[in-house]
């Protein structure tokens, strides 16, 4: 279904600067996209554990275009979403 490759170049994730995330989020406003979860060539596998976030790698729709995205999730139980499932993405 997707191109086994990735844009992605390879190398260590960095995490995201909250307080950017935080002033852009204060006047409300939320967009939101498709997505479809995907495994990257060379990674061990298509989520990782960043301390208490769990990030998966998804393809941004229509363009294909790869990120990160955080899972979110409660206190508790939660699952990471298989590989080629559509997830909805949302941001500021």
């Amino acid at each position: 279904m997707f191109s086994t490759s990735s844009k992605r170049q390879s190398g260590g994730s960095r995490r995201f600067p909250l307080e950017d995330l935080r002033a852009a989020l204060r006047d409300g406003r939320a967009w939101v996209e498709l997505g479809v979860v995907y495994w990257p060539v060379g990674q061990a596998q298509h989520w990782e554990l960043d301390g208490d976030d769990v990030l998966v790698h998804v393809l941004l729709m229509p363009g294909q275009e790869p990120l990160m995205c955080r899972l979110f999730h409660q206190e508790g139980i939660w699952r990471v979403p298989p590989v080629n499932t559509e997830v909805m993405v949302a941001f500021a």
